[in-house]
């Protein structure tokens, strides 16, 4: 295999002259530094070897988590290496690229996320033995997954190994700033871009977090009860402060901060695109799409960076973050559905507030939930007072308007986890 691609290689280096040149862009903005389009001849033999020594990785994480589940009888063993593996494959990918500025940056950057994401874990018992995720136990009543064989299946291809796998290509934009390429383009005001979007999403995932800690703490009773959560406490779920604009901003964070490292990939030469599909063919990080999938089947470029011949095609080092956005949608409506049945008033918080795009202005309602539910409270005392000659009793309107705030009978039983 290596003979092979040594091969390939050179028979690329030889042919090089024959290689279109282009300028490459980032949203119609020419850069300083003209960038030819990367070619296979343009990675090295070292950068097979980080991928493959990356691969190996990722395949000891997954039989270790299968086997740690057959033993245990608990699925959340990805879980527990959720915020350490991507910590593994960077520190690879920094090594094989001899430690350029690019590929430090993002491994130190990689490496505070999976620091602050570990601890959150921690203290909410995670790394407990017996531990596991409260959406497990629900998932295996499902009629497809109640068999034995089939929670087996559904452990190995999906928990194990899918999960595994994402985590390892959301990291894929550190295999592309080690490979020769990359390395040839320094840090410019792009990177800086990356950086900044990381830590504006990594500082608002923390500040979520936070939030729904301390709200958990005091509505167990391990913590003192603010005065402005009241209506949450009864409510049971958490709608004020970040909440109040998206129902899951830390979700929401989680997202942007993979897409975040995206950019790298597009201030390393990842932008520049081929003067026709037959080019892009002809590397492998360009990923062609199933027909079913292509918006048409002309040959243009489209203005977005990383995708061309009308959405033909997509650059290897998205794929995780397409994927990981994939996975996140499934899994939250999942969640909202075990929350909405446990809790009665979260179909109208979820009529109010978006699902992870965070609102610039919270809606009013739950903003000052008191005052609302003080205003209904006023204007059931005075249709009561028009309707004193009456005897009969208060009908659904009654039932609908002071229903917010009221603690529910199924919130007598906490469950370990709300989000």
């Amino acid at each position: 295999m290596r003979n092979f691609v040594q091969h390939v290689l050179h028979f690329f280096k030889t042919e090089s002259h024959v290689l279109l040149r282009r300028k490459s862009f980032m949203f119609g903005i020419r850069w300083k530094q003209k960038s030819s389009f990367p070619t296979n001849a343009d990675f090295s033999l070292a950068e097979n070897e980080a991928i493959l020594a990356a691969s190996k990785l990722c395949l000891i994480f997954i039989v270790y988590s299968f086997l740690a589940s057959l033993k245990t009888k608990t699925y959340s063993h990805v879980d527990r290496l959720w915020s350490l593996t991507p910590i593994f494959y960077s520190f690879v990918f920094t090594y094989y690229g001899k430690f350029n500025s690019r590929n430090v940056l993002m491994s130190a950057l990689i490496f505070i996320w999976g620091v602050r994401l570990t601890r959150n874990f921690a203290r909410k018992g995670g790394y407990n033995r017996g531990e596991e995720d409260y959406r497990w136990a629900v998932l295996r009543e499902k009629k497809i997954l109640n068999s034995k064989f089939g929670w087996l299946l559904f452990n190995f291809s999906f928990i194990c190994f899918y999960q595994h796998a994402l985590l390892f290509l959301i990291t894929a934009p550190c295999a592309w700033a080690a490979t020769p390429y990359a390395q040839k383009i320094p840090l410019n005001e792009y990177d800086l871009y990356a950086t900044l979007l990381f830590l504006f999403f990594f500082n608002l995932e923390r500040v979520a977090d936070n939030q729904q800690w301390r709200f958990q703490q005091a509505k167990y009773g391990k913590a003192k009860r603010e005065a402005k959560y009241e209506t949450d406490y009864q409510n049971g779920f958490l709608s004020k402060g970040l909440f109040a604009r998206s129902r899951h901003p830390n979700f929401f964070s989680e997202q942007m901060i993979w897409w975040s490292l995206c950019v790298f990939v597009l201030a390393s030469g990842g932008s520049a695109l081929p003067q026709s599909c037959s080019e892009a063919k002809e590397n492998w990080y360009w990923l062609r799409l199933p027909k079913t999938l292509r918006c048409c089947g002309s040959c243009f470029f489209v203005s977005i960076p990383g995708l061309k011949c009308g959405c033909e095609a997509l650059h290897a080092c998205y794929v995780g973050a397409v994927l990981l956005s994939l996975l996140f949608q499934g899994s939250t409506a999942f969640t909202e559905q075990i929350t909405a049945g446990k809790y009665p008033t979260y179909k109208e918080y979820q009529k109010k507030v978006n699902r992870l795009f965070p609102a610039l202005r919270p809606p009013s309602f739950f903003l000052s939930a008191e005052n609302a539910a003080t205003r209904i409270q006023h204007a059931w005392k005075k249709k009561k007072k028009s309707n004193a000659a009456t005897t009969s009793t208060p009908g659904k309107f009654k039932k609908v308007f002071l229903s917010f705030g009221r603690k529910s009978s199924s919130n007598n039983t906490p469950a370990k986890k709300s989000e």
